[in-house]
């Protein structure tokens, strides 16, 4: 392999358009959002977490003493959330 061999794929982007034209309403403005706070979480403060989920305007559900992997130490409660937010 040369310096300049790369393996990423070339750009194949729409055209400039895509760069100029104004974005009137965002897919994830439109949509509802969740956040899922573990309770437990020693990664990240679930204070930080709280006030990340109220400046994206989601719903916030706390699973206590959860850990930072809560789909993996809580499934079933980050199961129900998902279910939830798709009704």
């Amino acid at each position: 392999m040369t310096a300049t061999t790369s393996w990423l794929p070339p750009c194949h982007c729409g055209g400039s358009s895509a760069f100029s034209e104004p974005v009137e309403k965002s897919a994830p403005a439109a949509l509802p959002k969740y956040a899922v706070i573990p309770t437990g979480d020693k990664a990240i403060a679930p204070a930080a977490e709280r006030f990340m989920a109220t400046r994206a305007g989601a719903t916030k559900v706390e699973i206590a003493g959860a850990s930072y992997l809560v789909a993996v130490s809580q499934p079933s409660a980050v199961t129900k959330v998902i279910e939830r937010a798709a009704h």
